[in-house]
């Protein structure tokens, strides 16, 4: 899915030079969103792995703390979003990886400079994002206890 998403992004430039369309303005808010989201599936991670560290060396029969036992379903959906994440740091990596890679050698202006500076940090925090929804899917991760 990166891969593809690099296609398309690099794609993006070629093809609105050849039918004379404006090119995408990359805002700065959607560079702070995607490293928002990077931080907050970071956070999440780290959580779920501190709770399920400290719920395992506990015996069933202890008096743990109100709320440091992940349910079932908060396991699963803690998961799922670190699957989405890494996902969708995928494509965003790939996308604006690709796009930036599409302004590299071209006459410098101000706006081809800005583009090319915001879609690499971009592709930066899509990086980040990848990484935390992979972190994140492995600390759902629950070894078995030796018999």
């Amino acid at each position: 899915m990166g891969a593809l998403a690099a296609v398309v992004g690099w794609s993006v430039r070629p093809l609105c030079v050849r039918f004379d369309l404006a090119e995408p303005v990359i805002s700065v808010w959607s560079v702070v969103v995607i490293w928002l989201l990077a931080v907050a599936v970071g956070w999440v991670a780290l959580r779920t792995w501190r709770t399920l560290q400290r719920s395992r060396g506990r015996r069933p029969d202890q008096q743990g703390l109100q709320g440091q036992q992940l349910e079932a379903y908060q396991a699963v959906n803690r998961l799922v979003l670190g699957k989405a994440a890494a996902l969708a740091g995928a494509v965003v990596l790939g996308g604006y990886a690709g796009f930036a890679i599409g302004h590299l050698g071209i006459e410098p202006t101000q706006l081809s400079g800005q583009r090319l500076l915001r879609s690499s940090i971009a592709a930066v925090g899509g990086l980040v994002l990848l990484v935390m929804g992979l972190l994140l899917e492995r600390a759902c991760r629950v070894r078995s206890d030796p018999p």
